[in-house]
C-alpha cells in the first residue's frame, strides 16, 4: 500500500500529547564526573573515554582495574525528587560491558532515599566477559516511588585485579507513558547499492502492550510506502525487528530516509510522538570496488600467548593472503616491561577499540577472535562486503625523510571519515623480547598527524588529496628501505571501516609487447597491445592522449629508418594499455620495426623509462596450393571435427590453421609421421593449413564444414 503524504503534518498533529517523564538522562558527553554525579571510593579508576563498547555513542564511562584495589566503589547518580510524578512504575536501564580478567567479583545497581542505606535492586557475580547490552530495572517499591530525594548507584566490589573495564552508558531513570511504540533503530546501511528492504526496530516503551502498528518509510519529500505489521504482543522495553516488502532503489547521490509508525493498536496516536519518528542519511555511490580488509593485531614481545598466535596461526595466514589484505601491528608495554617498541600512538589506538590484554586483533574495526577459525571467516566477510573508495598513492625515502603523496577516490558521501596514514615497518628484530619470536612482521613505527587521524568530509567524485613528510630519525626505525605505508580510512564514532590501500614506491614503468621481439608469421592485419605495469604519462609528466599518442609510436618497414608504416593508436582510460593497428594490411614477408618512446608513472617523484622496441615478420605470401614436402597428405578436405597429417616419414613438424586474413587460430605441434587436429571449435569457412617441418613448408587451402 502506498499513500502520499508527509510525515512532518502528522508530527505535528500530535505536539501537544504529553511526553514519559525522565528524571536522569546521562551519556557522559559532558564534564567527568557529571554534574550532580559523585564517586564513592577510588575516584581515579573512574573516567570518562572515548570509546562506544558498552553499546552507545562514546564517550561513555568506564571502571579501570588500575589502580588495583580490594573492596568496593560506586558510581553515583544526582538525588532526584519522584514523589509528584504519581507514577505507578519507574524504569532504570542502562547500557553497559563488562571486559573481565580471572571472574570472582560483583557488579550491582543501587537505590537510597535520603542518603540512608543502599538497597540492592540488581547484582551480578561475574565470572567472564559481558557483552554489551541493556539492563532495565523495573521499580514498584511504594518507598522509591515517593521519594524526593532517591539515588542510584551502580557499584563493583571485589578485587580490581579480576576485571580489565567495566564500560557504562545511557544511564537513565523514567516514568514511562502509558501507551507508546518507539523506532529504536533504523538498520539499512548508510551506503549501498542496488534495491534494499527497509529494516530496523520498535520497542514499545509503554505499559499497554503492542499488538499491531503501521510502519511507514519515506526517501527526502518523495512517495510513503506502508506496510501493517500485527499478531504482536509487545510488553514493556520488549522490541520487534521488521523488514518491509517494498524496496529502496536509488540513484547516485545523498537523501534522508525517514520512517515512522502510525496506526498503533489502530489508535492514531500513541502518548509520546517524538520517539514515532527516525531519520537516517543513506548513500547511494556511484560504483563499487574490492575491499582490501584491515587487520589490527595488538600485540608484545614479552606475550606468551602473543607467539603461540602467531607462530601457529596469524603469521601462515598472513603470508598466504598477502596482497588481499593489510596489517598493521601495535606493540603494547605489557605484560611484564612490555615490547620496546612501544609507543603513545599504539596506546591510543588500544583504548580506542578498549583492548584490555594481548594478543587482541580487530578486521575492519570488528573484534576477532585469535583462533583460525574466526580470522578466516572475517577475512572472507570483510573481503565479500564491497568498498565504495579508491585509495592510491605513492611513498619514498630520502635520508631519515619519509614523503608521502596519496589521493582516496570516494565514490559517494562520506560526511564522517577519519583518515589515518601509518608508517610500518616490514621486518624488525630490535624488539625481541621473552616470549620465544625473534623477528616481527608490519610493525608500527609513526601514525600521521597522529593516532587520531584527519577528520574529513569527502565528497563524492572529489579526490582527496593527503601528503605528509616526516623525520623518522625519533621512531625505532630499524632499516628505512624496509618502511611501508598504509592508508585507511574508517568512522571514528562507529568503528566502520570503509576502506585501506598500500601506498606504492616510486618505480620505472615496465612495457610488455603482445608480440615477441623477433617473432615470426605474424598476421598481416595484427592488433598489438602494449601492457604497462602501472598507470603511464610522457616523460614530460604530460598525458597521453588519442590526440598525442602518435609522437610515442614509430612504426617502420625493416627499421627506424624505414619506411614509415601508417597506424592507428590509443591507450585505454586507465593510462596501463596501448593498442595499435597499421591502417593497411601489411605485406608478406615483411620485417617490421616497432619503437616506444620514454614514458614517466605518476608518482610525484617521477621515474621515466627508457625508450624501446621490437621487430617481427608477417605471414608468408607462397601460393597456398604450392606445396614444398613431397608426399604430404592432408584429408580430408573438406573436414567437420578431425583433420589427418600424413608425412612421407618420421619427422619433427608443426602444423597451424590461420583465418583468410592470416591470424593464427590454432597450432600443434610434435614428432612422428602421423597428426590429427582438432578443429570441431572452429566456424564453418576456408582456412590455410600449414605445415613445417625441417624438409620444408606447405601451405593450402581447407574447408570446415557444419
Amino acid at each position: 500500500m502506498k499513500r502520499t503524504f508527509n510525515f512532518l503534518i502528522l508530527a505535528m498533529a500530535v505536539l501537544g500529547v504529553q511526553a514519559q517523564q525522565y528524571f536522569i538522562q546521562e551519556n557522559f558527553s559532558g564534564t567527568w564526573p557529571p554534574s550532580g554525579w559523585t564517586i564513592s571510593a577510588q575516584a581515579g579508576n573512574w573516567a570518562a573515554v572515548s570509546t562506544s563498547n558498552a553499546g552507545g555513542t562514546a564517550p561513555e564511562a568506564r571502571l579501570n582495574w588500575s589502580p588495583q584495589f580490594t573492596g568496593e566503589t560506586r558510581l553515583i547518580t544526582p538525588s532526584v525528587d519522584v514523589s509528584s510524578s504519581g507514577a505507578s512504575l519507574l524504569v532504570f536501564s542502562f547500557k553497559h560491558m563488562v571486559d573481565n580478567y580471572s571472574g570472582n567479583y560483583q557488579i550491582g545497581v543501587s537505590a537510597r532515599t535520603k542518603l540512608g542505606p543502599w538497597t540492592n535492586l540488581w547484582t551480578q557475580t561475574v565470572s567472564g566477559n559481558i557483552a554489551a547490552q541493556t539492563r532495565t530495572i523495573e521499580i514498584t517499591d511504594a518507598d522509591l516511588l515517593n521519594s524526593d530525594e532517591l539515588q542510584f548507584s551502580l557499584f563493583f566490589n571485589g578485587n580490581s585485579y579480576n576485571i580489565n573495564y567495566w564500560y557504562i552508558d545511557d544511564v537513565s531513570l523514567v516514568s514511562p507513558a502509558d501507551f507508546d511504540l518507539a523506532i529504536t533503530n533504523i538498520s539499512v546501511p548508510t551506503h549501498f547499492m542496488g534495491e534494499k528492504a527497509v529494516t530496523g526496530s520498535v520497542t514499545s516503551n509503554g505499559l499497554q502492550a503492542i499488538n499491531s502498528f503501521d510502519l511507514n518509510w519515506q526517501v527526502d519529500d518523495g512517495e510513503v510506502f506502508t506496510q501493517n505489521f500485527s499478531g504482536l504482543n509487545l510488553g514493556l522495553f520488549q522490541s520487534y525487528q521488521f523488514t518491509t516488502n517494498s524496496t529502496i532503489d536509488l540513484g547516485p547521490g545523498t537523501y534522508t530516509l525517514h520512517v515512522f509508525v502510525s496506526n498503533i493498536n489502530g489508535e492514531e496516536e500513541d502518548d509520546v510522538a517524538e520517539n514515532d519518528h527516525a531519520s537516517k542519511l543513506i548513500h547511494i555511490p556511484h560504483q563499487e570496488i574490492q575491499r582490501l580488509p584491515l587487520f589490527e593485531s595488538f600485540t608484545s614481545s614479552t606475550c606468551a600467548p602473543c607467539a603461540t598466535f602467531n607462530l601457529g596461526t596469524f603469521n601462515g595466514f598472513t603470508q598466504q593472503n598477502q596482497g588481499e589484505l593489510a596489517l598493521i601491528k601495535y606493540q603494547m608495554n605489557w605484560p611484564g616491561n612490555g615490547d620496546p617498541y612501544y609507543t603513545a600512538e599504539g596506546g591510543t589506538r588500544r583504548v580506542y577499540y578498549g583492548v584490555s590484554g594481548v594478543p587482541d586483533l580487530f578486521a575492519d574495526g570488528k573484534r576477532v577472535a585469535t583462533n583460525s577459525t574466526a580470522v578466516n571467516n572475517a577475512f572472507q566477510a570483510a573481503k565479500a562486503t564491497p568498498s565504495f573508495m579508491a585509495i592510491d598513492g605513492f611513498y619514498t625515502a630520502e635520508g631519515n625523510n619519509i614523503m608521502i603523496d596519496a589521493n582516496i577516490m570516494p565514490y559517494a558521501d562520506f560526511p564522517e571519515a577519519r583518515v589515518h596514514v601509518v608508517v610500518i615497518e616490514g621486518t624488525t628484530t630490535g624488539n625481541v623480547g621473552s616470549n620465544g619470536e625473534t623477528s616481527f612482521k608490519h610493525v608500527m613505527m609513526k601514525m600521521l598527524p597522529g593516532a587520531n587521524g584527519t577528520a574529513a568530509s569527502l565528497n563524492a567524485l572529489e579526490p582527496y588529496h593527503i601528503t605528509h613528510t616526516f623525520n623518522m630519525s625519533a621512531t625505532f626505525v630499524e632499516e628505512m628501505e624496509d618502511l611501508k605505508v598504509v592508508v585507511f580510512v574508517q568512522n571514528h564514532s562507529t568503528k566502520e571501516m570503509y576502506q585501506a590501500g598500500y601506498l606504492r614506491t616510486p618505480s620505472v614503468p615496465v612495457a610488455a609487447f603482445s608480440i615477441e621481439d623477433g617473432a615470426t608469421n605474424v598476421s598481416l592485419n595484427p592488433v598489438i597491445h602494449i601492457d604497462f605495469d602501472q598507470a603511464v604519462r610522457h616523460a614530460d609528466q604530460t598525458e597521453i592522449t588519442t590526440e598525442n599518442i602518435g609522437s610515442l609510436l614509430q612504426m617502420h618497414e625493416t627499421d627506424e629508418n624505414g619506411t614509415a608504416i601508417p597506424f592507428t593508436a590509443e591507450i585505454n582510460e586507465e593510462k596501463t594499455q596501448i593498442s595499435i593497428e597499421p591502417v593497411e594490411k601489411l605485406d608478406g614477408d615483411l620485417l617490421v620495426y616497432l619503437g616506444l618512446g620514454a614514458v614517466s608513472d605518476y608518482s610525484p617523484w617521477p621515474f621515466n623509462s627508457e625508450p624501446t622496441a621490437i621487430t617481427f615478420t608477417t605471414l608468408s605470401t607462397v601460393s597456398t596450393d604450392d606445396l614444398h614436402i613431397p608426399g604430404l597428405a592432408v584429408y580430408p578436405n573438406p573436414a567437420s571435427n578431425l583433420i589427418n597429417v600424413r608425412l612421407p616419414g618420421e619427422t619433427s613438424a608443426e602444423m597451424r590453421i590461420l583465418d583468410m586474413r592470416g591470424a593464427l587460430l590454432v597450432s600443434k605441434a610434435g614428432s612422428g609421421q602421423s597428426f590429427q587436429m582438432d578443429v570441431s571449435a572452429l566456424p564453418a569457412g576456408i582456412y590455410f593449413f600449414e605445415v613445417v617441418t625441417p624438409a620444408g613448408r606447405s601451405m593450402k587451402k581447407i574447408s570446415i564444414v557444419r
